[in-house]
């Protein structure tokens, strides 16, 4: 499953990252992980996961996607990986036009969309959206009495 919604995250042990440009950010000292190695995949960017955390439980940010095969795909992604090293992406053709840098994470992987595609409208994140109301049609008291 897909998800293009702005702030929508992903957390593996292994991602698949293809973007058109990926930059590097430095070291960013989070609390629970530690030294995490910081990119920014900007242009027509994707993050899936391919292998899930063990146990399946969120450990960044409480909304984040856990599932095998889920997929983020945005304008601008943010990547943290839980690595001392820094990744090795190969350039690969993608599309008849384009080309793309791809590589894959070995550690713990955090990915989230900073910018959403700009065609999109304003989609939400469906776990935060609440239920569509569903509205009963009950007949009017006086409906009743006028109908033999």
């Amino acid at each position: 499953m897909q998800f293009q919604y702005s702030n929508a995250s992903i957390e593996c042990e292994k991602a698949i990252i293809i973007s058109r440009d990926i930059k590097t950010s430095g070291y960013v000292n989070i609390k629970h992980l530690g030294k995490c190695f910081k990119y920014n995949l900007k242009r027509n960017s994707e993050a899936k996961i391919n292998k899930e955390l063990t146990p399946k439980l969120p450990v960044y940010c409480p909304t984040s996607h856990l599932d095998l095969g889920v997929e983020i795909a945005g304008e601008d992604i943010m990547l943290l990986v839980a690595s001392p090293k820094k990744l090795k992406f190969s350039v690969q053709n993608y599309t008849g036009t384009h080309k793309v840098q791809a590589g894959e994470t070995e550690c713990y992987s955090y990915a989230e969309i900073t910018k959403m595609f700009p065609n999109m409208l304003q989609l939400k994140d469906p776990k935060q959206m609440p239920p569509a109301p569903i509205q009963l049609y009950l007949p009017k008291p006086n409906e009743q009495e006028t109908n033999p």
